[in-house]
C-alpha cells in the first residue's frame, strides 16, 4: 500500500498472497515501517474475507494478538467499506467507483493531475440492463441512452450562490442514494464519468460532454468541480444539462 493508491485496491491480492502461503503450511509476516497502520488494516481485511468479519470486528481481532495497531481513519473506512461491497473489490459496483471518483479527486488536488479514472459502463452497450432500467436519461436530440439510475450522482440542493461545500460520500460507506432529483432549482443532472466521454481515459482535467451520436452539446466535466444552479458547489463535476435531455421514468 502506497500513499497513491488506495489500501483497498490491494485487498484482494494481499488476501490470495495469505491464502496461498497458508495452505502449504507456510507462514506470513505482515509489515509496515511502523506495524500499526498499513499491516494491520491488510491483516484485518483478510480476516474480514476469511471470517465475514465486519471492520470493528476484524481490527479488535488483530488488536488482541498486536494492542498497538492503531489503523488511521482512511483505512477504517475502507475497511468499512469492504464490508459494504461485500469482500468484493470490482469497479463493477457503483459503490467502489464512487470511492475512486472521490479519490481521484483529492489526488487531483494534491497533484493537479488525473489518474486512472473509473468509469460508469456505457448503457447503450448494455441494451438489456439499460432497458430494464427504473430511470434513464436520453439525448433529446437522438435519443441515445447516456446514462441509467446508478449513474447519478445526487446531492442535496445549495443555498443559492452562497454555498460551496464539498459534496463527498459519508464516512460510513453507505452508497448515496439513486434518484433523479425533484427539485427543480437543479438545473443539471452531475453523473460519474462515463466511458462514452470523451477525453476520460486521456486524464484530462476539463472538457466539453456530447452525445457520442450525434454530437449535440450535453454539458462538460471539471475535476476541480462546478457550481449547480442551486448553489451547491459538486467535485468532482460531471454536468448534464437538463435541457438537452429526456429523463425517463418506468410505469
Amino acid at each position: 500500500m502506497d500513499e497513491i493508491t488506495p489500501g483497498l485496491f490491494y485487498f484482494p491480492a494481499c488476501n490470495e498472497f495469505i491464502s496461498g502461503a497458508l495452505a502449504v503450511g507456510g507462514r506470513v509476516l505482515v509489515h509496515c515501517m511502523a506495524g500499526q497502520s498499513r499491516s494491520a488494516t491488510a491483516a484485518a481485511a483478510y480476516l474480514m474475507h476469511e471470517q465475514k468479519l465486519t471492520a470493528e470486528q476484524a481490527v479488535q481481532a488483530v488488536k488482541q494478538r498486536r494492542p498497538q495497531i492503531y489503523p488511521n481513519q482512511g483505512f477504517l473506512d475502507q475497511l468499512d467499506l469492504y464490508y459494504d461491497l461485500g469482500y468484493e473489490v470490482t469497479e463493477a459496483k457503483p459503490l467502489y467507483r464512487r470511492f475512486l471518483i472521490n479519490h481521484s479527486a483529492e489526488y487531483f488536488r494534491e497533484y493537479g493531475s488525473v489518474q486512472h479514472v473509473a468509469s460508469g459502463a456505457d448503457p447503450s452497450a448494455l441494451a438489456a440492463k439499460a432497458g430494464g432500467a427504473e430511470r434513464s436519461a436520453r439525448c433529446k436530440k437522438c435519443r441515445r441512452v447516456l446514462v441509467t439510475e446508478v449513474n447519478i450522482l445526487e446531492h442535496q440542493a445549495g443555498a443559492g450562490q452562497m454555498a460551496f461545500s464539498y459534496n463527498k460520500r459519508n464516512a460510513s460507506g453507505a452508497e448515496t442514494p439513486h434518484a433523479f432529483s425533484q427539485n427543480h432549482a437543479c438545473s443539471s443532472l452531475f453523473v460519474e464519468p462515463m466511458e462514452w466521454m470523451e477525453g476520460i481515459s486521456e486524464g484530462l482535467v476539463e472538457s466539453k460532454i456530447a452525445c457520442p451520436k450525434c454530437h449535440a452539446k450535453l454539458g462538460a466535466y471539471n475535476w476541480a468541480g462546478a457550481q449547480c444552479s442551486c448553489g451547491k458547489w459538486i467535485t468532482p463535476s460531471f454536468q448534464i444539462h437538463r435541457n438537452r435531455i429526456d429523463e425517463l421514468r418506468k410505469r
